[in-house]
């Protein structure tokens, strides 16, 4: 992401790797900065209120788009738009 955001976990956990720091989140945990490669997992799901100033893009840091990356992610060099901000 381009811009800073602001993550606040309210149910369930995940797995967050941050610029290549793993760490695992849960209810009542707060997180992420802005330009750090990020991946966020999740084997049970999670709700969480993500707060951002708009417009705020995701990017691939190195303008290559991740083996196995979801259908959501942004491709290639193409800064993307997340349905969730627009």
């Amino acid at each position: 992401m381009d811009t800073e955001q602001i993550w606040t976990f309210l149910t369930g956990s995940a797995e967050v790797d941050l610029a290549g720091e793993s760490s695992a989140v849960a209810a009542g945990d707060t997180l992420v900065p802005a330009d750090a490669p990020r991946r966020i997992a999740t084997a049970e799901g999670f709700t969480a209120v993500v707060a951002s100033p708009s417009p705020s893009h995701a990017y691939n840091p190195d303008a290559r788009t991740p083996d196995g990356a979801c259908a959501l992610a942004p491709r290639d060099a193409e800064p993307l738009l997340p349905a969730w901000i627009a």
